[in-house]
């Protein structure tokens, strides 16, 4: 009787774990597929994944530093067993080095993240608290939680730990060779790691791609001259002299502009408009990409791309923009600001980096002591 009833456990259990091992292997070719992956690569990545006992085999997805990780262990495990140059192992490599390379180098293989859990260490990032500003700090562990050194603005610590758990928060990065990212999240604690001030962060499966700076719009009610096709206007951003066409911007950027007229205007027209922002006189040079007719009013809203405008007009847009925004605003465009600083400032790092330095996880031979 007790045999029978601990062979029937067995068996349950048995069928339990077969099931959650296939669905995992569903899922697994589920993202793979929505992702735009073709069916060998998942082939490919589901074996390394299985190779390597990875318990997140998604992240091969999304991370190139996991697959570099997972490719060192296969080059490890290999030649430990002696089976380093066989045609097996030699053939996975170079289906592994190839798909790598394709995925650093052709910009459309590269998959955006979506979770947090894929985000590397030393990972710098802009954390915005709702009225307190943007502070720095990066990512010193990525475990069952982020680990985050202790939040600063300009080197100095302003708030403490106790101030920052149970706040939500939201966080921008800039991903190398990718995108700009933003997620929100909870300060789950804070406490020490490393010989450092930390934060808590729980994870998020909802990363963003964070809009860019330029396309931050802000409503406005402002006057402008409008030059319709090249015949009638100065190819420049030099200021007309004559009056235009007389419109109404109704909101602004610096990326360009939405534009109330009487009446009709074809898409693709290439235009400039001029008007007044404070003491100076802004000149934008551009085209038109879509137009909302309303018949009733005989009226149009022409959506305007800047594509010319010199740099001191920009800064006294951005100056406008920045004035116009709530506060909380604000501290998101001062964050993606701060994040395009990042950008530049690891793009001076990767051309300083030796070249061979790069390619260093993939071609050294590992550790196995």
């Amino acid at each position: 009787m007790y045999i029978l009833l601990f062979a029937a456990v067995l068996g349950i259990a048995a069928v339990l774990r077969l099931l959650i091992v296939k669905k995992d292997t569903v899922s697994f070719f589920i993202t793979g597929l929505d992702s735009g992956f073709t069916v060998p690569e998942i082939l490919m990545l589901r074996k390394l994944a299985k190779f390597c006992n990875l318990e997140e085999p998604q992240a091969l997805y999304l991370s190139v530093p996991a697959l570099n990780r997972s490719i060192a262990q296969l080059l490890a495990v290999s030649k430990a067993n002696g089976t380093e140059f066989s045609k097996k192992t030699q053939d996975f490599l170079s289906k592994l080095y190839a798909y790598r390379t394709k995925v650093e180098l052709d910009p459309s293989a590269k998959k955006g993240l979506q979770s947090t859990k894929y985000l590397d260490e030393n990972q710098k990032i802009r954390v915005v608290l709702k009225n307190s500003g943007v502070f720095a700090s990066y990512i010193i562990r990525n475990a069952r939680e982020l680990i985050v050194k202790m939040p600063s603005k300009k080197g100095i610590i302003t708030m403490f730990g106790s101030e920052w758990v149970g706040k939500q928060i939201s966080v921008y990065l800039w991903r190398r060779n990718d995108a700009h990212y933003v997620f929100d999240t909870t300060v789950l604690n804070a406490g020490q790691f490393a010989s450092q001030p930390v934060l808590y962060l729980a994870h998020s499966d909802s990363l963003t791609r964070a809009q860019k700076r330029r396309e931050v719009r802000v409503p406005s009610r402002v006057y402008a001259d409008m030059y319709l096709a090249a015949k009638n206007f100065k190819d420049d951003t030099v200021l007309e002299e004559k009056e235009g066409y007389r419109c109404l911007l109704e909101d602004i950027s610096v990326g360009g502009a939405l534009i109330r007229i009487g009446g009709k205007c074809p898409v693709q027209t290439r235009m400039k408009i001029q008007f007044p922002i404070g003491e100076n006189y802004i000149v934008m040079v551009g085209i038109i990409r879509a137009v909302e007719y309303n018949k009733e009013l005989n009226q149009s809203r022409l959506h305007f791309e800047c594509l010319k405008i010199t740099p001191e007009m920009r800064n006294s847009v951005f100056s406008y923009v920045y004035n116009v925004l709530p506060p909380e605003e604000k501290e998101v465009f001062d964050a993606l600001a701060q994040t395009d600083e990042d950008k530049e400032t690891d793009g001076e790092e990767q051309a300083e980096r030796d070249p061979d330095e790069e390619r260093s996880p993939l071609q050294s031979e590992p550790d196995t002591e």
